[in-house]
């Protein structure tokens, strides 16, 4: 029996609402695929229109068909209303990521608003409540993997770490992040050697600032220069992805209130990160307002998997390295 609002067991949470769109998305390369070609092939995770766990796999390819949702012939999932399959919680996005050579993915479950592994198999997190439905993770490639959301810690609203070597030992505070707005948009990734946040600040009278990036485990980052003025306030949807094609860099990517796509792009390579000033992207994109977005980096350029303002399906965009 899934729990209501009141957190007890003793009816069912309420049905969805399916009339509200949403499009959760996350994108991972599939290990297995590296093994036959240099790229790979994208495995596309997707909310369907009845909020449950849709997948495509498709070549992750130079020429990639500017479409994807469908353009291998079917996303796969249950379109069915199944009360057993798990729905994926209003407004919440889905994280992936490779550990133990195993694609894994996450999501915040309707039913009871906490996370849950949604594949290779479904496990929920004990005690990982998460109302607003945003979490973040990313992994090594290895045996050690973090999800992160917000969380009350005593009076403090901050970001906490949850690592998947055991699911069930409390998150951990990550350091100095009580500066995070409430309810912001959250993504984490892995540089080769240390894992990042990145999340957006708020200032003094609790009002959307700048969005930074942090690096969990040095404690160290940066702002985004006059990234508060670019989102125009709170930040809808982010991304973030670390690529080697074209240096040693981090891009960033987010949305302003009104949905247009903005990037920033630093070098981690000698001397202090700093992002610059964010700027538009070269197609000047702007997502529908039920969007999220995933990013993936490719030989020449990053991948971006949202659905585009008056569009209905999910679309790739490349978006040209710096």
């Amino acid at each position: 029996m899934a729990s209501c609002n009141c957190g007890a067991n003793h009816h069912p949470a309420p049905q969805p609402d399916f009339s509200r769109k949403m499009q959760a998305i996350t994108a991972v390369i599939n290990p297995q695929s590296l093994q036959e070609s240099k790229t790979g092939n994208m495995l596309l995770f997707q909310s369907l229109p009845n909020h449950t766990l849709g997948l495509e796999q498709f070549e992750h390819k130079e020429n990639a068909n500017a479409s994807a949702q469908g353009q291998s012939g079917r996303v796969m999932g249950c379109y069915d209303a199944v009360p057993v399959v798990p729905t994926l919680a209003l407004e919440s996005n889905l994280v992936s990521m490779v550990h133990d050579n195993l694609v894994h993915v996450f999501g915040v479950l309707h039913q009871t608003n906490s996370i849950c592994r949604l594949s290779p198999v479904v496990e929920p997190l004990p005690n990982s409540h998460v109302p607003n439905g945003i979490i973040a993770g990313c992994s090594n490639g290895d045996s050690n993997g973090w999800i992160y959301y917000q969380k009350k810690v005593g009076r403090k609203l901050m970001i906490v770490e949850r690592s998947l070597e055991n699911i069930n030992a409390e998150p951990v505070p990550v350091n100095k992040t009580e500066d995070a707005l409430e309810n912001t948009q959250l993504v984490a990734f892995w540089d080769g050697s240390h894992r990042w946040i990145v999340y957006q600040t708020e200032d003094s009278k609790g009002k959307p600032s700048t969005i930074k990036a942090k690096c969990v485990d040095r404690a160290d980052g940066d702002d985004i220069e006059q990234s508060h003025k670019f989102a125009g306030g709170r930040s809808k949807q982010m991304a973030a992805v670390h690529t080697k094609a074209a240096g040693n860099q981090i891009y960033i990517y987010f949305t302003s209130s009104d949905n247009e796509v903005f990037r920033s792009v630093a070098n981690l390579s000698g001397g202090a990160l700093q992002f610059p000033q964010p700027e538009a992207l070269a197609t000047n994109l702007t997502i529908a307002e039920y969007a999220s977005l995933a990013v993936a980096p490719h030989l020449k350029h990053n991948v971006i998997y949202t659905v585009p303002e008056a569009n209905d399906r999910i679309t790739v965009i490349k978006d040209p390295l710096a």
